[in-house]
């Protein structure tokens, strides 16, 4: 059966210890959260130079579509900075068993890491990121990103 430990198996083959494949994990996860981090900002700031303001809707929203195909990430440029041999999109998701046919993120709670959404999110407070798929309908991971544009009563935004 397949799991994430076989994942540290296999940097033991390699020798890496487990501890170094911990830290190349994070090292990855935090080098895929910054170069995508970098491309949303840029497109953020292009969509709001457009954006005329509604003074009704208290949120500046958009969607990303498709974060772990994100060009960036699949150059071999930015594959050689990697660490690791695990895809990017693996870390939106989690590792997939297909045993138990789900995703397993252990591995991530090792490293002291969540999947991608909940990195970003975390870097991108007060806005909001929220995965919006719908698997019945497409293939495609959508990605809602909500921005507070003025403060509403009682202080919420």
């Amino acid at each position: 059966m397949f799991t994430p430990t076989h994942l540290i198996d296999d940097a033991n083959n390699m020798n890496v210890t487990k501890d170094d494949f911990v830290d190349h994990l994070r090292h990855d996860s935090d080098l895929i959260r910054d170069e995508l981090l970098a491309f949303m900002r840029a497109f953020i700031v292009h969509k709001l130079s457009k954006h005329t303001q509604d003074n009704t809707q208290p949120f500046f929203t958009i969607f990303f579509w498709d974060l772990h195909r994100n060009s960036a990430l699949e150059t071999p440029a930015f594959r050689t900075r990697m660490k690791t041999r695990i895809k990017p999109s693996t870390f939106f998701t989690g590792m997939w068993v297909p045993e138990t046919k789900k995703h397993d993120t252990s591995v991530w709670s090792q490293a002291d890491r969540g999947l991608m959404i909940d990195e970003l999110s975390k870097r991108m407070a007060p806005c909001k990121l929220v995965d919006v798929s719908d698997p019945t309908k497409s293939v495609h991971r959508v990605t809602e990103f909500k921005m507070p544009l003025f403060e509403t009563k009682g202080g919420e935004s």
